[in-house]
């Protein structure tokens, strides 16, 4: 079995300061990026960061590696501590620690650029349509096919 944390230390991930992930995102937010064309490249980037991993990677990920995969990745992107499980094709991504609640906006609106990430990250990887939704601190993603 691969150490994911062996391997995203070779894929020169950039750790950013987490008063600045704060500052950027609260400043999207506030700029007014129409949720549907936002939601939509956080979906693009996921894929494309996917296929980069995946060929990187040189094999194929189950949905079992997905909680520990999705936990090293939060770790080494300086994005906080976030506990990953899985329920029949259910992904439950609850965060545990994270700058991005230091924010004055709701938690629901600092997550939501992240789930479309996710999104389109899981369904690179799985190669199938991953939709999710935030519930308070929490994604709820749902596998389909």
């Amino acid at each position: 079995m691969y150490k994911f944390s062996e391997i995203l230390k070779n894929q020169r991930l950039v750790i950013l300061p987490k008063d600045l992930i704060v500052y950027l995102f609260e400043g999207w937010a506030k700029f007014g990026l129409l949720s549907g064309p936002r939601d939509w490249m956080a979906r693009e980037a996921g894929k494309r960061y996917a296929q980069a991993f995946m060929d990187s990677l040189d094999r194929e990920i189950d949905l079992g590696e997905i909680p520990e995969l999705l936990e090293k990745i939060y770790y080494f992107t300086g994005m906080g501590k976030v506990k990953v499980s899985i329920n029949g094709n259910e992904i439950l991504l609850e965060f545990v620690d994270s700058p991005l609640f230091k924010s004055s906006l709701e938690p629901q609106e600092m997550l939501r650029p992240f789930l479309g990430v996710v999104e389109g990250f899981l369904s690179g990887i799985l190669g199938k349509e991953v939709k999710g939704e935030v519930r308070d601190r929490s994604y709820i993603l749902k596998v389909k096919g």
